[in-house]
């Protein structure tokens, strides 16, 4: 609510599914190749930097700590199975040179977006945002 654009967020119950499956599931782009693998703690870095902060002008939306939580939880609902986790970018991981803005492949048609896909054996998830200019 915070954020005012779209979001995406869902758990689905899903036997074997792949990330392509999973993405289409979800209404984003189904091709691998606009995705990267992340581990947990990236993924959920990953949804800290989106829930905490405007993607298109970097303002305040929710607090850092809120934010954490949120992730965690997200997150630690796959902690016990072999889970995958994906993301279409290096939004909210540490910059590798200063002054340089976050790139991406975007996945829905939307100007800026970011989030985590999980894939597991028995689930798909999404927290999935996406930002006006």
């Amino acid at each position: 609510q915070a954020r005012g654009g779209d979001l995406i967020v869902g758990i689905r119950a899903v036997q074997g599914c792949m990330l392509e499956d999973a993405a289409g599931h979800f209404g984003l782009f189904p091709e691998r190749t606009h995705y990267f693998e992340v581990d947990a703690a990236e993924a959920q870095a990953v949804l800290v930097a989106v829930l905490s902060r405007d993607m298109a002008y970097d303002s305040d939306l929710v607090p850092r700590d809120e934010a954490q939580l949120l992730a965690a939880a997200f997150v630690g609902q796959f902690a016990a199975e072999s889970a995958s986790y994906y993301t279409n970018g290096d939004y909210g991981k540490p910059k590798a040179t200063p002054g340089v803005g976050p790139g991406w492949n975007p996945v829905p048609d939307a100007p800026s977006d970011t989030g985590v896909l999980v894939v597991s054996s028995t689930r798909s998830a999404c927290a999935w945002f996406m930002d006006e200019d």
